[in-house]
């Protein structure tokens, strides 16, 4: 009776850390993430992807993976299976009660179930091999295999979610490079003073390369009234070109005339003439996909796999504690 007790309580405990993991994931929006964009401004803008239900999942995901591999040390394979199982369907039931039975969902609840037996086995290989730290080397290294696992349906998911929003997503993308490109506001003006300054220097070469010359020189001694005209006129050039009216009134211009360049450059123009740029507007479901999984993997293998260990070894030594206390 009592050994029946304690596999409802354990699978009862596993069942409500699932459902709080489904929930958090649900609400932490990590299918849908793009990295991409958010890097535009890092870390400002990764750290703006950190919401609460992110950090709670990062720590309730691994305590459950850590119960699960804690339990091994003390229970028989098919009481582990019962309990993990006993917790699990019904969590995953619930969760499609409330999330719906879409592709993400079935795909997730099939890998959540692989994960969960590969803690489970990966559990009973590692106490046995390993001779240092056994509980938590043992929960870290199920937890990586389990996360892997997670990793590929994260991947399948957010890319198939990413390839049904790509022409949203892309169209964003093309928005801020071609505001990137133009540049607006204080970033408008320094590139507009910039090219005043490069538009100026150039045609102060030009027409002082033309004054300087032998050819200009003897002009100045002809009597002539057209050659006259033309040599006051470049005279008149270079003061006007050495004044800061002059480099004012054509940042002025620039200016003017920006909306314009930014309305006839649009990101249809920069696809077509760069076949870099459509490849990755083409893919870029596939692209944010690889990154999410790829900054999932990171994080998991750094912290997850590592708070799975510490969560079973702090588990193990709690169930000991309470197992010797009840003899």
């Amino acid at each position: 009776m009592e050994k029946n007790l304690q596999t409802v309580l354990f699978a009862s405990i596993i069942f409500v850390l699932l459902l709080a993991s489904a929930l958090l994931a649900s609400g932490s929006g990590i299918f849908s993430m793009d990295l991409l964009s958010a890097g535009e401004n890092f870390p400002q803008g990764i750290l703006s992807l950190i919401n609460t239900e992110l950090i709670l999942l990062g720590i309730l995901f691994p305590l459950l993976l850590g119960f699960i591999s804690a339990l091994t040390h003390s229970l028989d394979r098919k009481t582990i299976y019962i309990c993990t199982l006993g917790g699990c369907l019904p969590a995953i039931l619930i969760s499609f009660l409330l999330f719906g039975l879409g592709l993400v969902e079935i795909l997730f609840a099939i890998f959540v179930l692989v994960a969960i037996v590969l803690v489970v086995e990966i559990s009973f290989v590692k106490s046995k091999e390993l001779k240092t730290l056994v509980t938590f080397r043992t929960a870290s290294s199920a937890g990586k295999t389990a996360f892997l696992a997670l990793a590929i349906a994260l991947f399948i998911s957010s890319a198939a979610i990413g390839l049904e929003n790509n022409e949203k997503n892309v169209k964003e993308l093309g928005d801020k490079i071609i505001d990137l490109a133009v540049g607006g506001g204080s970033t408008n003006s320094s590139l507009a003073a910039a090219s005043a300054d490069l538009l100026i220097n150039s045609q102060k070469q030009a027409v002082g390369s033309i004054a300087k010359s032998p050819q200009f020189e003897k002009l100045r001694s002809k009597q002539d009234p057209d050659v006259q005209t033309f040599v006051v006129a470049i005279d008149s050039m270079q003061a006007q070109l050495d004044s800061p009216h002059a480099r004012e009134q054509v940042i002025s211009e620039i200016e003017k005339k920006a909306p314009q360049a930014k309305s006839s450059i649009n990101f249809e123009f920069l696809r077509k003439t760069s076949p870099m740029i459509d490849a990755i507007a083409t893919y870029y479901w596939l692209i944010s996909a690889f990154a999410i999984t790829s900054a999932f993997l990171f994080f998991s293998n750094l912290i997850g796999s590592n708070l799975a260990g510490f969560f079973a070894a702090v588990i193990r030594k709690v169930l000991e504690f309470m197992h010797s206390e009840a003899q």
